[in-house]
């Protein structure tokens, strides 16, 4: 309603010219009405939520005193009757006007206060949507600049985009979380206007994988668009999760046993050099560092290396594989070499790789039974490696072990400037890195070589999603540990700002998603217990991710547990939820896509999905098993759910350049 103030106080300045437009209006009309006759409106019976609509007119309240107040155009003194009433309590407002001006700060302060919670926002935001659909998709596209301008609002739509410079009014008409199909696919077709394939495959894709159907007939330019930059598996991949219902499970399948198949050997490395200052032919430790492009950054990181206590004391190695890097690597690491006095090597490659390729040389160059792998933007703690390998040696049927870690701000030198983050593992379950694969990490981790003996290599044909693709694939038959220690640190340098792309969006549809599937369950857990499935369907409905403080749903993935856990216990306890998933679920995907829009279907639809999320989160909490969910109890807010907090953000395109 609040929307509308605008034309209700057009409205009221001209209102004899409105009232006779109107009656004109009326008189020719032809009226063919089919609907219920007024009568039959008002004696049905009302259904709404209480506490929603109580809240709706408080903040409605509060809105329509803010707006009044800053409104110049508006004045009450247009009303007949009103100015003589003006005259004669004007001197009686002066005294009490620096009062209301105080006040209209606190006002202010708490009519922005639901706009601070995800949830509140949407519902507040959502009776504008049309308008502001109307408004951005209806915008010139006639050069490229128009398209650049165009592509400039739909982020301001769908994002936090430019917030810094926008008023209370515009934040009530941006940054929408809801209907996000229609915006992305929107976004999807003017970036293909603009040249952008990849980011255009990349939200129908999206689309796609909120659906989780193709509704709208996109995948056939998906493939395309991917085949045409080279991403020939991925679509290979959505094609098989995608495609035929029928099928999807065994392709899926097939694809993931393929991939194991496909990495179990690493190959014979041919070198450009090999600069090796090993003295021994056994060491405890190999740390693994791809290079590229970071000359500036290897001293920092050699002398913070240098004090490791099993460097020190010689049972560590390094291993440095420059990745046929333009930069002048070798040359810092020969003045360096003989300052650190290290057990070190050098190995480049002819040509340009993947990290995961420069992985796969380090392994074959190491000389240790446990490994390590950190890029020149990181680091570990002085006694990091000394404190994870007794953890391996002291357990043997332990194949990985990892700390806690910090991720810190620092200037051009590598200088401390603020700490950003942790990634906090406390209450670690190994279960929990199918649901925040973060859990798992290589930065202050260690683990066994020979975990590469029994299920292959890194995947060299990822550009950046290898890591990822690894951990699903050892996932179900390995077993780690986390220390409770804080032990690996991230330096976050302050780079020049490069062109952003969604390549590891679309590969970590063949690094994670496919692992998702119902296949990706069948695969995780075909030799393991149904005790340890049922917990898993706990941890999706209510768990930490390891970088945040709130906890989180994933229920996508809580469907086709459950999916599986039918097919192999039906009469599991756990099952009991199955219903509660898949309705809210359903009511998620709903919300995501609004069919048919109007003013007020967008909220009516937002405060529906809340009353069911409400619904469903009281009666699970009846009969909850706080054990199995690490102590936590399922709060089912919409916007903490993984499908809004993996892959969501949008890709800010370049627009700079647009003539």
């Amino acid at each position: 309603i609040y929307a509308s103030l605008p034309d209700i106080a057009k409205v009221l300045d001209n209102y004899d010219e409105y009232r006779e437009n109107l009656v004109a209006q009326i008189r020719s009309s032809t009226l063919n009405t089919k609907d219920s006759e007024l009568g039959e409106i008002y004696q049905s019976s009302l259904n709404f939520n209480s506490e929603t609509r109580e809240e709706l007119n408080e903040w409605y309240s509060q809105l329509v005193t803010y707006w009044q107040s800053n409104q110049s155009g508006f004045s009450l003194g247009k009303i007949p009757g009103i100015k003589v009433v003006k005259t004669q309590v004007k001197s009686q407002i002066k005294p009490i006007y620096k009062q209301v001006q105080n006040t209209i700060g606190k006002t202010k302060a708490r009519i922005q206060k639901p706009l601070e919670e995800t949830r509140n926002a949407q519902t507040l935001k959502a009776p504008k949507l049309v308008n502001r659909y109307k408004y951005t998709f209806n915008a010139l596209e006639l050069t490229q600049k128009d398209l650049g301008n165009k592509v400039k609002e739909c982020w301001k739509l769908g994002s936090a985009f430019g917030g810094e410079n926008q008023s209370l009014q515009d934040k009530l008409g941006n940054g929408y979380r809801i209907d996000r199909v229609r915006l992305w696919r929107e976004i999807a077709r003017i970036e293909e206007l603009r040249g952008n394939e990849l980011v255009a495959a990349t939200y129908k894709l999206r689309a796609i994988r909120l659906l989780d159907q193709d509704l709208f007939g996109d995948l056939s330019y998906i493939n395309r668009a991917l085949n045409n930059q080279g991403f020939t598996k991925e679509a290979t991949v959505i094609q098989a999760m995608y495609g035929k219902p029928g099928e999807r499970e065994a392709q899926c399948y097939e694809l993931i046993e393929q991939t194991l198949l496909d990495n179990i050997l690493n190959n014979n490395w041919d070198y450009e050099l090999v600069d090796d200052r090993r003295d021994q032919s056994v060491y405890r430790v190999s740390v693994i560092v791809s290079l590229y492009n970071a000359a500036a950054k290897l001293p920092l990181f050699l002398r913070a290396l240098q004090h490791q206590t099993l460097v020190q004391r010689g049972e560590a190695e390094i291993i440095l594989v420059d990745s046929g890097s333009p930069g002048d690597e070798y040359q810092v690491f020969q003045e360096l070499a003989s300052e650190l006095n290290i057990p070190i090597v050098y190995a480049r490659s002819k040509q340009r790789e993947t990290i995961q390729t420069a992985w796969n040389r380090g392994i074959d160059l190491s000389r240790a039974r446990f490994l390590s792998f950190l890029g020149v933007d990181e680091t570990i703690l002085p006694g990091c490696l000394e404190i994870l390998a007794a953890e391996l040696d002291e357990d043997p049927e332990l194949d990985w072990v990892t700390g806690h870690s910090l991720v810190t701000s620092v200037d051009k030198n590598g200088s401390w400037v603020s700490d950003i983050m942790p990634y906090d593992r406390k209450k670690y379950q190994q279960d929990l890195v199918y649901l925040e694969t973060c859990y798992l990490s290589w930065v202050g981790a260690l683990y066994r070589r020979s975990i590469h003996d029994r299920f292959g290599y890194y995947d060299g044909s990822f550009r950046g999603a290898g890591d990822t693709e690894f951990k699903s694939r050892i996932l179900p038959f390995i077993k780690s540990k986390v220390v409770d220690r804080t032990l690996g640190v991230f330096w976050n340098y302050p780079d020049e700002r490069t062109t952003q792309s969604p390549a590891i969006e679309i590969e970590d549809m063949r690094a994670w998603y496919l692992h998702r599937t119902l296949a990706g369950v069948r695969y995780a857990f075909a030799d393991r217990s149904v005790e340890e499935l049922e917990k898993l369907i706990y941890l999706s409905l209510c768990y930490r991710k390891s970088y945040c403080t709130h906890t989180s749903t994933d229920l996508e993935y809580a469907y086709n547990l459950c999916l599986y856990l039918k097919k192999i216990h039906p009469e599991s306890n756990a099952l009991k939820y199955f219903q509660g998933i898949e309705t809210l679920l359903n009511a998620y995907r709903s919300l995501d896509w609004i069919p048919k829009l109007s003013r007020f279907s967008p909220v009516s639809r937002v405060i529906e999905t809340r009353k069911i999320a409400s619904q469903i989160q009281k009666d699970h909490q009846r009969s909850w098993n706080h054990e199995s969910s690490l102590g936590l109890t399922p709060t089912y807010q919409i916007f903490n759910d993984n499908r809004h907090e993996q892959h969501s953000f949008l890709w800010f395109t370049d627009v700079e350049n647009n003539s």
